[in-house]
């Protein structure tokens, strides 16, 4: 589903319900190249019981935003985690990710 307004940027609106859960995302297109985006995930908590006796898997809200520069022969993208996540079976330990990424393709003749 996307909702999309054209004036100086383009704005678009996602949402995702599945399984119980629901994710809402939405981006800007400042110009030709730059989009910036912004995602929360995982918005209802749920605490999964594993098979091992009183461990319990919780899923917690995520937010992410990034950065994505695009060209005629590349795109380069750049994400980072606004909250923390607690890791699985490591106590009190928390991570929180920047991720980047590039692709190329080959050019035309």
């Amino acid at each position: 589903m996307g909702i999309y307004a054209k004036a100086n940027v383009e704005f678009g609106v996602a949402l995702n319900i599945a399984q119980g859960d629901v994710d809402i995302g939405a981006s800007v297109k400042l110009d030709h190249n730059w989009t910036v985006g912004l995602v929360a995930k995982d918005l209802i908590s749920n605490d999964h019981q594993t098979m091992t006796a009183g461990i319990v898997y919780q899923i917690k809200p995520m937010i992410t935003t990034g950065i994505a520069y695009n060209n005629d022969w590349a795109t380069a993208a750049l994400d980072i985690d606004l909250t923390s996540k607690d890791r699985f079976g490591m106590g009190n330990d928390t991570t929180q990710f920047i991720r980047a990424g590039v692709g190329f393709w080959r050019c035309s003749p």
